[in-house]
This record gives C-alpha cells, structure tokens and sequence, in this order.
C-alpha cells in the first residue's frame, strides 16, 4: 500500500507505517497507536473481518 500511494503522488512524509504486527488483527490494533492515523482497507478485508 506504501509504494501504491507513493506512486499516486502522496508524499512519503504524509504516510504511517506500522510494520510490528504479524496478523491483521495486530495491524489494526497497533494502527491505532498511530496518532491521528486514517485508515485504507478494501471491501476483501472487510468481508473477511466480518467472517
């Protein structure tokens, strides 16, 4: 997602990277350590979330 929003002209200063979790369960809890982090997800994700 990084190199995706890099090559759509977001500047690297603007983005958050959380890279400790090891699930996505983890991602979205540490994410929201992330001060006034917002979050992309795609409608896979949320499926699978909701499962």
């Amino acid at each position: 997602m990084n190199d995706y929003l890099l090559e759509c002209g977001i500047e690297q200063a603007r983005l958050l990277m959380e890279d400790k979790s090891t699930t996505t369960w983890e991602n979205l809890k540490f994410s929201f350590g992330l001060y006034g982090a917002d979050f992309l997800n795609s409608d896979l994700h949320g499926k699978r979330w909701e499962s």
